[in-house]
């Protein structure tokens, strides 16, 4: 999957026949779940943290899991959104456990997302 090149239009067309995963229980999860997910109609599945002292809490109401559970997901069928501030690194991460549909809220390159105005800088 080449990463840097998923667009919005892209994820919500992928993420409505397939159950969605967000990686990231923090304010990245937040933003993604409130600007992009709820607008949308989007409902994840449930959540997964690298953190271990949230696996098994919630967070906005979704349960949050250690990332590992994503090896028992049905890889066609699964769409992981990656909500942090370190994609790169977990985009190796998912990868190894197999993952294949994913995508970045911090890399979608349209220049609105909810009418905000956002600016990218790598």
């Amino acid at each position: 999957m080449d990463f840097l090149n998923n667009s919005i239009d892209d994820f919500l067309l992928n993420a409505k026949d397939k159950k969605l995963v967000i990686f990231g229980a923090f304010l990245e999860g937040e933003k993604a779940l409130k600007t992009i997910c709820e607008p949308n109609n989007i409902i994840p599945a449930y959540f997964v943290d690298n953190d271990f002292r949230k696996h098994y809490g919630c967070f906005w109401g979704y349960k949050i899991y250690e990332p590992s559970v994503l090896i028992a997901e049905n890889k066609e069928n699964t769409i992981v959104l990656i909500a942090t501030q370190t994609p790169f690194r977990i985009k190796d991460q998912i990868e190894r456990m197999g993952v294949i549909h994913y995508y970045s809220s911090l890399l979608f390159i349209e220049p609105v997302i909810n009418k905000r105005q956002i600016l990218i800088t790598f």
